[in-house]
């Protein structure tokens, strides 16, 4: 107690008794300095720490808490030992923060660690990162994950770092369960010091780990800096109660002097089936450091609800997933093509999946691009395109630049059922024009999202009559190994044809008149299949198989005829006999086959003596049972003009 001089005026017990209470207020403030102080000399706070961290560390900060006049009650009570950072450690932290002019956020970072372990601010920034968060290192520089943050230039120059919206909103964007979206983006312009960003903090109107599994910090690029996983109550500081919940992720990125980079916060959505609701963000902060040490926070200012948000619809709306079927025709794969005018049909190039999610969708369109490289472009290498799901035809398309060599194939007008959460399969079919060899074909699906989020190239409806939004938008998705597929005449190729004729020149046959009864003679061929990547078939009817033609020394082609007998394989017949009416050459297999028949003099014939000759002008392979759409001419397989055809003098009479 202060005790007055009798002989002073009472003006000067007033000044007296005002010297002694200050001199109080400045002696206790400074025991808990002292005591501060001294705690930070015998031991050095290097780790984040935050609710749910444990050990020696939270049982320092706790200590050193108590030593500066912060309280931590079931501690001091005897309720609670130490060494566990709670809800009242947090507590004391943001105070300690507050009463230090520091961010009152309760997490423990290189700001605070600077203070408790004797600075006035904090000349380093450590990346080591807390409970629950995912830090890497920026990009493009030699920061570590752990440690001292490195790459500032400009040592000893003052800084300053502005910040403001970037050009990445999500303005009204519907996102639901299970889906991912850019909440929202900053800008970040550096002065004349590089500056190294530590943390940033964002405010939501919404209490976030109620509706998202996770947080992310991405740089304009999409590298992901840092991540805060498994979202709870504990990241979070209720800085409002109701409308203001505040989240610091540790970051590790240095911006350069006079340079301007972009920050994204990219959120997951749980499955939470939670009310319909706009989530915002009313505000972003950013904390760095200069190149003299000095440690700032940017921050936004009140963003409202209005600036950058999403429309949460919890399970009352769907988005499509794309993947690439693992069914899709590898690259390597060889198309057969036919000569002439005939079409090629059923060529697979393309096998894709399409998830709808939470609930049921329609699919109404389509958008494929078709590429080719080698001669020609794509309307002169494919006549059509084709849409399937299974066999069900869902509609043809046309390319939209047909005398290019890559163009987009849209498919609309029709309504495919997309079950909720199960793939549906569709596939891209083409027909090849007749005659096209020497060309590299492939398929895709390019997804890219417009200005409200959804894609050109898939369209349709949910349940709900909400128009379909993409989650893996700006992808690309080919067939394994590119889809480059091979067409090509050359998939086929015959070889060893050989064409004979028995008995040289044959004995007469003489008839009655009028009728002529002509000269006959038997003949024999073969020749050897090799298959290419897909099996083949072949008619076990000769006529069929080949195609035969004659020539006459004199007279009219109509003056000989032919027929085929016998029209077996060279082995007789095998497993590979498929069907009985049809001989199967398996992918990449060789098999040779042999063929009789009969030639003769017409009974119309204008004369009765012909020097004649028999052979086959094409092979009419098939690439399934009971199709021939693989006509190989034999004139392509290297054989002079008249086809190797053997020849003999056929006589007739009356």
């Amino acid at each position: 107690m202060y005790i007055f001089p009798t002989n002073i005026s009472i003006r000067e017990k007033l000044h007296n008794l005002l010297n002694y209470n200050m001199k109080k207020v400045i002696l206790v403030t400074g025991a808990a300095v002292f005591a501060l102080a001294s705690f930070a000399a015998a031991y050095t706070f290097s780790a984040n720490l935050t609710v749910g961290s444990t050990g020696a560390d939270v049982v320092a900060l706790q200590q050193a808490l108590k030593a500066s006049g912060q309280s931590i009650p079931s501690i001091a009570s005897g309720a609670a030992q130490p060494g566990y950072f709670g809800s009242q450690t947090k507590a004391a932290v943001v105070a300690f923060q507050a009463s230090k002019g520091l961010p009152a956020t309760g997490f423990v970072g290189p700001l605070t660690r600077g203070v408790l372990n004797g600075s006035t601010v904090a000349t380093t920034v450590s990346t080591a990162c807390p409970v629950g968060f995912t830090c890497t290192a920026n990009p493009g520089t030699t920061a570590p994950v752990t440690g001292t943050v490195v790459g500032i230039s400009t040592t000893g120059v003052a800084g300053s770092l502005d910040i403001a919206n970037g050009s990445i909103v999500g303005n009204g964007t519907s996102v639901n369960d299970g889906q991912e979206v850019d909440l929202g983006s900053i800008s970040l312009q550096s002065g004349a010091s590089d500056m190294a960003v530590s943390s940033i903090a964002v405010d939501f109107n919404v209490r976030p780990w109620l509706y998202m599994s996770s947080l992310s910090i991405k740089d304009q690029n999409g590298n992901v800096l840092a991540t805060a996983s498994n979202l709870n109550q504990g990241n979070f500081s209720e800085i409002t109660v109701g409308t203001d919940y505040r989240i610091s992720i540790p970051v590790s990125v240095v911006v350069p002097h006079a340079t301007k980079i972009y920050a994204v916060l990219h959120g997951v959505f749980a499955t939470s089936n939670r009310q319909a609701t706009p989530i915002a963000l009313v505000r972003l902060s950013v904390r760095s450091t200069d190149g003299t040490g000095v440690s700032l926070t940017s921050d936004t200012g009140l963003l409202g609800t209005t600036v950058m948000y999403v429309a949460y619809g919890g399970q009352q709306g769907s988005s499509i997933i794309v993947t690439t079927d693992p069914s899709s025709p590898v690259a390597g794969h060889v198309i057969q093509t036919s000569t002439g005018n005939t079409q090629t049909q059923n060529v697979l190039l393309g096998v894709f999946d399409l998830k709808s999610q939470n609930i049921q969708s329609t699919l109404q369109g389509l958008t494929a691009n078709v590429s080719i490289a080698g001669q020609g472009s794509i309307g002169s290498t494919f006549a059509y395109f084709q849409l399937k799901s299974g066999s069900t035809v869902l509609n043809t398309g046309t390319p939209t630049t047909p005398n290019a060599s890559s163009s987009a194939v849209t498919f609309s007008n029709f309504n495919l059922a997309l079950l909720a959460n199960q793939y549906t399969t569709v596939s891209l079919y083409a027909t090849v024009n007749g005659g096209v060899t020497g060309v590299t074909a492939s398929s895709s699906l390019v997804l890219t999202a417009d200005v409200n989020g959804l894609s050109n190239q898939i369209t349709g409806i949910d349940s709900s009559s909400n128009s379909l939004t993409l989650s893996n938008k700006n992808t690309t998705f080919t067939v394994p190994g590119g889809g480059n597929q091979t067409i090509s005449l050359s998939g086929t190729s015959l070889s060893n044809l050989a064409w004979s004729i028995n008995g040289g020149t044959p004995t007469s046959l003489v008839g009655t008149s009028p009728a002529r009864y002509p000269s006959q003679v038997f003949y024999n061929g073969s020749f050897t299949v090799t298959a290419g990547n897909n099996p083949l078939y072949l008619s076990t009817n000769g006529a069929t198989a080949l195609t035969l033609a004659t020539s006459s020394s004199a007279g009219a082609s109509s003056d000989l005829t032919d027929a085929v007998t016998v029209f077996t394989p060279a082995d007789g017949i095998q497993s590979w006999d498929s069907s009985g009416s049809y001989y199967q050459i398996p992918a990449n297999a060789t098999r040779t086959f042999n063929t009789t028949g009969v030639l003769a003099l017409a009974s119309t014939a204008s004369t009765t003596q012909i020097s004649a000759s028999v052979g086959a002008t094409a092979v009419n392979l098939g690439s399934a049972i009971g199709l021939s759409d693989l006509k190989v001419s034999t004139q392509l397989q290297g054989l002079n003009s008249d086809f190797s055809k053997g020849s003999v003098f056929l006589n007739g009479s009356l």
